[in-house]
C-alpha cells in the first residue's frame, strides 16, 4: 500500500520553482535590508546552475560573451535573462521551469530599468571606465 502524495505528480518541480522565485525575490527585497538589495542576476545564475548545470553554464556563456564585447555588466545580465528562456525550452521543456525562466527574466530585467535608461542615453558605465563617483573615491 502506498501513501497518497500531498503534491501532484509534477509537484516537486513546482515546489522547486516556487522556492527559486522566493530566493530571487528575497535577494532583491531583503527584509534585513529594509526591502532593498541586488538586481537578482547572481542569485538567478546560482539557481540555474543548481537546476541544471548545462542551463547555468549556457547562460553564463551568454553573460561572459556579451560582457567581453560590450564591457557593460547590466547589458550582459539582461542578455542572459533573455537567453535563459531559450535554453530552458531546449533543456527542460516543462511548464514549471519555463514559467520560472520567464518570470525570473522579467523580474531581473525590471530591476535593471535605470540601467536601460542609461544605456539608451549612452551613459551606462563600462568595465574599466572611470565614473565621477569612482574618481571622487580615488581623489579622497
Amino acid at each position: 500500500m502506498t501513501s497518497p502524495s500531498l503534491l501532484p505528480q509534477n509537484g516537486l518541480d513546482w515546489l522547486i520553482v516556487g522556492c527559486a522565485l522566493f530566493a530571487v525575490l528575497g535577494h532583491s527585497k531583503s527584509v534585513w535590508l529594509k526591502f532593498s538589495g541586488g538586481k537578482s542576476a547572481a542569485i538567478s545564475l546560482g539557481i540555474l546552475l543548481t537546476i541544471n548545470i548545462w542551463l547555468g553554464l549556457s547562460t553564463l556563456a551568454v553573460f561572459v560573451s556579451v560582457l567581453a564585447i560590450s564591457k557593460i555588466v547590466s547589458l550582459s545580465s539582461i542578455s542572459a535573462a533573455i537567453a535563459v528562456n531559450i535554453f530552458m525550452l531546449l533543456l527542460i521543456p516543462t511548464t514549471p521551469y519555463i514559467l520560472f525562466a520567464f518570470v525570473a527574466a522579467i523580474y531581473v530585467i525590471s530591476r535593471h530599468t535605470s540601467n536601460i535608461k542609461r544605456m539608451i542615453e549612452g551613459n551606462e558605465p563600462r568595465i574599466g571606465q572611470m565614473t565621477a563617483s569612482n574618481l571622487l573615491l580615488v581623489l579622497i
